[in-house]
């Protein structure tokens, strides 16, 4: 059966082939499209290719080293000195009656400062509101203290200086304390008398001992203190001073070296040159002699401070300080620096020895970035010598 289907098959297959252009198409139960006739379209012309241009040749750049990496430049804001105080932000206050008797001490120890101005003779005594704060100020012939309630700081002359105990305020008075009557408030209301006119200018550190080193040109205080000294000694002549430093150059000469040194040539004033370091935001300057017996030291370093100890230089605590405040008073004045005032210490070894008047100058701090600066221009290190000359006519 399957080969006569498939014969028939094969003749109808021949038979459709065989009437193709002839024969309609053969339906088989569905509609069939007419065949259309092929679009025969124009034969166009190829298109010629535009010419291939050889590509420039690859340059491979060779690998560039590796830069370094440069941090960025911190530029720190300037540093403002504290606000000086001034007479136009005052409001005067009205004068309180005379102490009576029993105000005129506190204890056993702490006196009126106005009952003790008043005891000197002619004086004038006032008080000022500066801000919150009442400022007391007494003049008398010329020479003007300022102090204020529960402070050990106060001014004389504008410049200021560090008491040994902070001042106790009680109904409406102010008490100082009596050493501090006898060993500060009595010296700086007196004359600094004639001391002889030999001194040794001791520039600080030397050689191995560099001191502290500037953060503005890392230059090192032993550099600058010897420039400082050899600034102040013709000045110093010119004044009618016998002048001697303890080094000429970059030498070494130990503390105790430095006290003989004095001892040998009779001075009859010894100051010491230096400059300061501590954080970045400290600056100004200091001027520093022995603490009197009984006084609690304003800084120590090393072995705790030991107030009832007497050394050899306390014989001459009112001369110390007086010279002190004088010079501090020229620097703050003629270098226009912030005042961190007159200060007393035991540790230092280059003072508590001498047998002589003797202070040490701190004249800025080498850590701070604008003072720094300025202790690196000469021009700054004159105003420092002409400062401390000038203060010893």
């Amino acid at each position: 059966m399957w080969l006569v289907l498939a014969a028939i098959s094969s003749g109808l297959f021949f038979s459709a082939c065989s009437s193709v252009q002839d024969s309609p198409p053969i339906s088989i139960g569905i509609p069939q499209t007419p065949i259309r006739p092929p679009v025969v379209y124009p034969v166009q012309p190829p298109v010629p290719l535009p010419p291939v241009r050889p590509s420039p040749p690859v340059v491979v750049q060779p690998p560039r080293p590796p830069q370094p990496v440069v941090p960025p430049v911190v530029v720190k804001p300037p540093v403002t000195p504290p606000p000086v105080r001034t007479v136009s932000n005052r409001v005067q206050l009205p004068n309180l009656p005379v102490p009576t008797l029993k105000h005129r001490v506190l204890g056993n120890d702490w006196v009126s400062f106005e009952a003790w101005g008043m005891s000197r003779g002619k004086a004038e005594f006032s008080r000022f509101k500066e801000g919150q704060t009442v400022v007391h100020r007494l003049s008398i012939a010329g020479q003007t203290v300022e102090l204020m309630a529960n402070d050990r700081r106060g001014e004389w002359q504008g410049a200021q200086f560090w008491l040994g105990f902070s001042t106790k305020f009680f109904q409406e008075h102010l008490y100082v304390h009596q050493i501090d009557i006898q060993k500060l408030m009595e010296p700086l209301m007196g004359r600094l008398p004639q001391l002889g006119r030999v001194v040794v200018i001791d520039p600080g550190h030397g050689k191995d001992n560099h001191g502290t080193k500037s953060v503005h040109d890392q230059k090192l205080e032993k550099e600058l203190t010897l420039d400082w000294a050899l600034r102040l000694k013709p000045l110093l002549e010119a004044r009618g001073w016998k002048v001697h430093l303890t080094r000429t150059k970059d030498s070494e000469v130990s503390l105790e070296e430095r006290v003989a040194f004095a001892d040998k040539n009779k001075a009859a004033l010894f100051i010491s040159l230096h400059f300061n370091h501590a954080s970045p935001e400290v600056q100004g300057l200091e001027t520093y002699c022995i603490a009197p017996v009984g006084v609690p030291a304003h800084l120590t370093r090393g072995p705790a401070d030991q107030p009832k100890v007497a050394l050899v230089n306390n014989q001459y605590d009112t001369r110390n300080v007086q010279l002190a405040a004088v010079i501090h008073k020229s620097m703050i004045e003629q270098c226009e620096m912030a005042d961190r005032g007159v200060r007393r210490v035991r540790f230092m070894t280059v003072l508590k020895t001498q047998k002589r008047p003797a202070i040490l100058i701190e004249g800025g701090y080498l850590s701070n970035p604008e003072e720094s600066r300025r202790i690196a221009t000469p021009e700054y290190r004159q105003k420092l010598a002409v400062a401390v000359a000038s203060a010893l006519q």
